[in-house]
């Protein structure tokens, strides 16, 4: 007779599987570590794409935001995709990136100004007197006044 201690393992019998493995054994290269690190090494990415095949770009990049002003904007818009009324945003399914896809697409411009995510264009073709007539107004004299000198 074998006496158990409290620190021992309780010894099991163990899981057998006997349907076939589901998991896909053609990505286990590309899911190793060290696979990956290696790759890095040589200059290819973790999806061993050569990361230094690009052309370099050159020209006047002063004008470009830099990281805290992209930050700021990202920032502002999601503040302001959270104001949106509830009804806005589950169109969108609560998803500022389906928001922007919708707005980049000039097929949806009605829908957004229905929305009230754009305004409606103004009217070029309508006439508008920027000079209307005033009434009671003074008109300025070509003579200088006495007051003018003092």
């Amino acid at each position: 007779m074998k006496i158990k201690k409290r620190w021992q393992m309780k010894e099991s019998a163990g899981i057998e599987f006997k349907d076939a493995s589901l998991t896909e054994q053609n990505w286990k290269e590309e899911c190793d570590i060290c696979s990956a690190i290696h790759r890095l090494a040589r200059g290819l990415d973790v999806n061993g794409f050569n990361v230094n095949s690009g052309e370099p770009i050159y020209g006047d990049f002063s004008d470009v935001p830099d990281f805290v002003e992209y930050q700021q904007i990202v920032a502002h818009a999601k503040s302001g995709f959270e104001n949106l009324p509830s009804k806005v945003r589950d169109r969108f399914d609560n998803s500022i990136e389906k928001m922007f896809d919708f707005l980049g697409d000039e097929n949806n411009r009605e829908e957004a100004i229905q929305l009230g995510l754009i305004e409606k264009p103004i009217d070029v073709d309508e006439k508008v007197d920027l000079n209307p007539p005033q009434s009671g107004s003074v008109q300025p004299s070509a003579e200088p006044s006495a007051n003018a000198e003092a």
